[in-house]
């Protein structure tokens, strides 16, 4: 099981990459001509953006991803030789496969460039270099790392019809940042033309696409992450053509900065306010759901917060109940083995999610139907907690005479 310097070595990890993640940002404003100060504040306006405040301290690769996208970017813009690019763009393509966009964004940069033979030398190589890190990690995986990342990704079906509201509210948080850039790409639009402002607007059409994703099922805001890195990328170039154009006047250069500010404010007490504070309390009971896992006699748990189970050093039933659930009622997968365990009361504990119906519900239920009605008829709720995925405790129904 892990340890506690195990668990904190990858948060720091996740830390220390999302402190990285506008770094680079600021580098690459920098890197295209941006003044220190300009370079500064626009990357800096990263750790204020909806989604990266919401995902930020969450112990997940999408911080990593994208500090190794970013990367790659920065030595792709700096650099003479491309390849270097290469290797971050690997790294971030195997922390999660959504993150092929900036190697994208490059290649489609060197087409723009009239670098053809060098834009499809680039892609034969990204390719050559995913398609030889993914054959050795298959085989030494036995072949598992293939079903791991694409088989059992593909039950997880995308409505784009999903994906739109989430998307809208993210450009309604980010309205004045869209709206900022928007006007610097019109009055700037020569240089749009001339390529200051070329690669950050296709980097961020590319990630525009990968927001879609948001409709798939189980998905979340850091769909956006990556076009929240470019849109401060943009937004960054954008101001610097405005403070620099003699054209634009001594009002307009003011006003950029304060409308921004104002973003700032807005999506800070929005997000604080409206989402994190319910988040926090739904999790203020969580310490004593997890203290209440450790130390509970039994060790054999079946808990739809697996967190709760692993930082107790038990057994978990399931590491991954959302995708087990979806590979049963969706690609056929049997439950067989399930229900027997919990019809003779194999486990010691169940934690469950009160309030879910008894219907399966594919996007809020972690388990199917006859799951449900299996625990419902072999254990009985004994405590509650207000955590996620830890509301209710189950235990053993007493033994009929």
């Amino acid at each position: 099981m892990l340890t506690g310097e195990i668990r904190t070595a990858p948060r720091v990890l996740v830390m220390a990459s999302a402190i990285g993640c506008p770094v680079v940002i600021a580098l690459l404003i920098r890197r295209q001509r941006g003044a220190v100060s300009v370079s500064v504040v626009y990357g800096a306006l990263f750790l204020t953006m909806p989604s990266a405040q919401t995902w930020l301290s969450v112990l997940r690769v999408d911080m990593i991803g994208l500090a190794f996208s970013l990367t790659g970017l920065y030595l792709f813009l700096k650099f003479d030789r491309w390849y270097l690019s290469m290797i971050p763009f690997a790294a971030a393509f195997f922390s999660k496969f959504t993150f092929v966009v900036a190697p994208a964004a490059c290649f489609f940069y060197l087409i723009s460039t009239g670098e053809l033979n060098k834009s499809l030398k680039y892609l034969a190589s990204y390719v050559a270099l995913i398609g030889g890190a993914f054959f050795i990690i298959q085989t030494n995986t036995g072949g598992w790392f293939w079903f791991d990342t694409v088989l059992s990704s593909r039950i997880h079906f995308i409505s784009i019809v999903r994906a739109i509201m989430p998307m809208l509210k993210e450009f309604r948080d980010c309205s004045l940042c869209l709206l900022f850039v928007a006007l610097a790409m019109w009055i700037g639009r020569g240089e749009l033309l001339r390529g200051t402002l070329t690669f950050p607007a296709m980097y961020l059409a590319t990630s525009f696409i990968v927001m879609f994703a948001r409709g798939k099922a189980g998905a979340d805001s850091n769909y956006y992450l990556e076009w929240e890195a470019a849109l401060c990328w943009c937004a960054g170039i954008g101001y610097n053509l405005l403070r620099s154009d003699p054209k634009v006047s001594n009002w307009a250069k003011i006003a950029a900065p304060a409308m921004l500010a104002a973003n700032v404010l807005v999506v800070e007490a929005l997000v604080n306010l409206h989402r994190q504070l319910p988040l926090y309390r739904s999790l203020s009971g969580c310490r004593d759901a997890y203290q209440y896992v450790k130390n509970y006699p039994g060790d054999r748990i079946l808990s739809e917060n697996v967190g709760a189970v692993v930082l107790a050093r038990k057994t978990p039933g399931v590491l991954e109940p959302f995708l087990w659930s979806r590979l049963v009622v969706q690609d056929g997968w049997s439950a067989a083995e399930m229900l027997e365990m919990i019809r003779a009361r194999h486990f010691d504990l169940i934690l469950r999610t009160a309030g879910i119906p008894a219907a399966f519900d594919p996007v809020l239920s972690r388990w199917p139907d006859p799951v449900i009605e299996a625990i419902a008829k072999n254990y009985s709720p004994t405590r509650s907690f207000v955590c996620v995925d830890a509301e209710l405790a189950y235990e053993r129904k007493p033994t009929g005479p």
